[in-house]
């Protein structure tokens, strides 16, 4: 009987416990927030929201890609094109930024451009090709840039402004070309090849646990990972090491950015029901806490979607929802 009581009191309970967990009682914002690579110096813009594609060269030169390439200085809500309206850059998610050339290659309407990053000196440095080439990357030599088209890759050689195809046998959303191993890293459908310079032998390096997964690459091209991977056990990233050859398995990891400079990636993971931020080291596995997702001002981190790391490797950004309870106002 005491049993029975207490499942009819169990309908009232629930409705009680809900209404102390009023979502209304939470303000929810969408911020971009920064911190140093040792966890300080942590702030918050409520004025400024970065697209998935943005590439952090400096604090006034932070590029975007879209239908156009455009930058923005910190704390600007809106880009400034600097590509033409004529030119879509749309259908390529990748630009190269080289901080030291003020050099900036992407690619638009089916052609490999470059210019300056304040947009001047545009060229079209492909000009005879007849492919619809898109996600331009960087050689770690520097002097070989790599794009893909249906069915083939293309390297771009800076030097002799030669462009050259290589068949492959699917179509690729991403290639890399290692200057130093002579060989090209694709992603292609959740899975990571390898190749020989001819494309004619595809070696399977790993396959993501979960579909439709992101990839990301590291700057020299060691290491390569699929991210944001859904398993039975949460999250998970998966990190390829073309060097030692092995796979880095990092749990609870919702998304990731590579270090510019050391061989450390930072990464984001939900604990709790709060989003973190977190450094690992590639070489020794040292995990190290950035930010428990609680501030100072009683905000907390919901959730972290994009991390972006400065070309010099001194300073992070990161998008996140942000919530603090209305009581605390």
């Amino acid at each position: 009987m005491r049993y029975r009581k207490l499942f009819l009191c169990l309908p009232v309970l629930l409705v009680f416990i809900a209404g102390c967990f009023d979502p209304h009682d939470y303000l929810q914002y969408y911020r971009t927030c920064s911190i140093k690579p040792n966890g300080n110096e942590f702030s918050q813009m409520t004025s400024m929201q970065l697209p998935d594609e943005t590439f952090y060269v400096s604090d006034t030169q932070i590029f975007t890609s879209g239908y156009h390439i455009g930058f923005r200085g910190m704390g600007e809500q809106l880009d400034h094109d600097i590509t033409p309206s004529d030119l879509n850059c749309s259908h390529s998610r990748y630009i190269i930024t080289i901080p030291s050339q003020d050099s900036l290659f992407f690619c638009g309407s089916g052609d490999l451009y470059s210019c300056t990053f304040s947009g001047t000196s545009l060229q079209n440095v492909t000009p005879n090709n007849d492919k619809d080439l898109i996600n331009p990357s960087l050689s770690n030599c520097g002097n070989y840039i790599t794009m893909v088209s249906p069915g083939f890759i293309h390297r771009f050689n800076r030097t002799s402004r030669e462009l050259v195809e290589f068949p492959i046998w699917r179509e690729a959303q991403y290639a890399l070309y290692n200057s130093l191993q002579d060989k090209f890293y694709v992603f292609a459908d959740d899975n990571l090849y390898v190749l020989d310079e001819m494309g004619t032998t595809p070696i399977l390096l790993m396959k993501a646990e979960g579909i439709n997964s992101f990839f990301s690459v590291s700057p020299n091209l060691r290491y390569f990972a699929f991210y944001g991977v859904w398993t039975s056990y949460g999250f998970l990233a998966q990190v390829y090491d073309c060097e030692e050859q092995r796979i880095i398995e990092i749990a609870n990891c919702y998304t990731l950015c590579f270090s510019p400079t050391e061989s450390k990636l930072f990464y984001s993971s939900k604990r709790h029901g709060l989003s973190d931020l977190r450094s690992y080291d590639l070489y020794t596995g040292n995990d190290v806490l950035l930010t428990d997702g609680i501030n100072p001002d009683n905000w907390f981190l919901d959730d972290i979607s994009n991390i972006f790391v400065r070309s010099d490797g001194d300073k992070i950004l990161f998008s996140a929802h942000t919530q603090k309870h209305t009581n605390d106002l």
